[in-house]
């Protein structure tokens, strides 16, 4: 028996103004329901990381594609940004595994550990050891990391975390609300990489960042914030900003399996599939039903009869795929159609998007990409900003 073909397909909704969803030259404002990128079609994708305006896609053959807003040269390149294109000066001599795109600010890491950075430096965010009123446009490597084998990158507005092979996380740039993890008294900025000592020997598996708030999960499934906590969204039952991590102890029995931050919002994936959000709900970004701030960690009850896989956060929405029916859900603000149901109204409980997707089984919804064209098979979900891509399979 003959294996279908598959085509890579790339599916963006959103706020499109800035051209951050790479539909090159869409006159629309906003993208209410899923759209294919055309020029991604084919391309095999790793990862895709959005700021506040701006896109970063990272091709499995270490390139990097970008589009939108570019006042502080976030896109590291010049033209045409209404369309993904190759950020190739500075980049070409490397291959690239991860991307992160802060609110104007973009990091990279290399297949070879190393980071890059570019973009906003007002707070020092790029790591280079300095900072300045000037942007830097072109993808420069972070000298002081050279000796750091680093395995992940994440990105808060101004802030940007790493994580290395020895499970060091090294943090530098914005420090307004704490969200260094350095302790009190320390600058409102740094420049340069500093390591969280405290976090020493701990086990890590991944770190994350939201607006003003950092995130680490732990090997053993534990949960660690610091930072901005005006919302609740360190899920510590108090809303008093962090200057060093600070366990989230009501998911410490929940096995939490993966980690991901709105502006100011938190949302954790448990083993078997559960989901719990905490902090701001102001647009029903928690999806309890209300519009209510939760400064401890809540059951997305809704989603309590499905097993999701993959959750991501923009900044004030939430998205949840279900593998075994093939539905992605979305919660929060629509404004500008990130939730991809048609509509610009915000929703406070998770509602399927009657999409083109389709589930390892086959089963099928009722709807065809911008009402035409083939199903397809969602691989990963991303989000960021205002905006909503979906990574998947052609499965015609």
């Amino acid at each position: 028996m003959f294996k279908t073909k598959t085509m890579p397909v790339v599916l963006a909704w959103g706020k499109e103004n800035s051209g951050a969803l790479g539909l090159g030259g869409s006159e629309r404002n906003t993208v209410l329901t899923p759209s294919q990128i055309p020029s991604l079609d084919g391309k095999e994708i790793r990862s895709i990381s959005s700021g506040v305006g701006h896109t970063l896609v990272c091709l499995k053959d270490g390139q990097v594609l970008s589009c939108g807003s570019n006042d502080f040269r976030q896109c590291g390149r010049d033209t045409n940004l209404n369309k993904l294109g190759e950020v190739g000066e500075g980049l070409q001599p490397h291959h690239v595994i991860q991307v992160a795109a802060g609110a104007s600010h973009s990091v990279v890491l290399t297949q070879a550990h190393e980071v890059l950075t570019w973009g906003k430096n007002t707070e020092g965010q790029l790591g280079r050891g300095d900072v300045e009123e000037s942007s830097r446009g072109t993808p420069k490597l972070v000298k002081s990391l050279a000796v750091c084998c680093v395995l992940q990158v994440a990105c808060g507005y101004d802030h940007t975390i790493v994580l290395t092979n020895e499970g060091c996380v090294g943090t530098w740039g914005s420090n307004a609300y704490g969200q260094l993890g350095l302790g009190p008294n320390k600058s409102p900025w740094i420049n340069i990489p500093n390591f969280i000592t405290c976090l020493k020997g701990l086990p890590i598996a991944q770190v994350a960042a939201g607006g003003n708030h950092s995130l680490i999960l732990s090997k053993s499934g534990a949960v660690y914030g610091w930072g901005r906590n005006s919302f609740g969204q360190l899920g510590l039952n108090d809303t008093s900003d962090c200057y060093l991590p600070n366990q989230c102890r009501p998911l410490r029995s929940q096995r939490i399996k993966y980690i991901c931050c709105g502006e100011n919002h938190t949302a954790c994936l448990t083993v078997d599939g559960r989901v719990f959000t905490y902090g701001a709900g102001t647009y029903g970004q928690l999806g309890h039903g209300s519009y209510n701030n939760e400064i401890l960690p809540r059951q997305v009850i809704e989603l309590s009869g499905s097993e999701v896989s993959q959750i991501a956060c923009g900044r004030s929405h939430t998205m949840a795929f279900v593998p075994k029916s093939g539905r992605l859900y979305t919660f929060g603000l629509g404004g500008s159609g990130q939730l991809g149901l048609s509509t610009t109204e915000n929703k406070n409980t998770p509602v399927f998007i009657s999409g083109p997707f389709v589930s390892g089984t086959a089963q099928h919804t009722s709807m065809q990409v911008d009402n035409q064209g083939p199903d397809v098979k969602v691989k990963s979900i991303h989000a960021g900003g205002d905006h909503s891509f979906v990574i998947a399979e052609d499965v015609d």
